[in-house]
């Protein structure tokens, strides 16, 4: 569970990153 949490804020981070430059 405790990796699970970390891989989807991972993801939703690094796209917003994305994007956002």
């Amino acid at each position: 569970m405790g990796t699970s949490s970390n891989g989807h804020a991972n993801g939703h981070g690094k796209a917003k990153n994305i994007p956002s430059q």
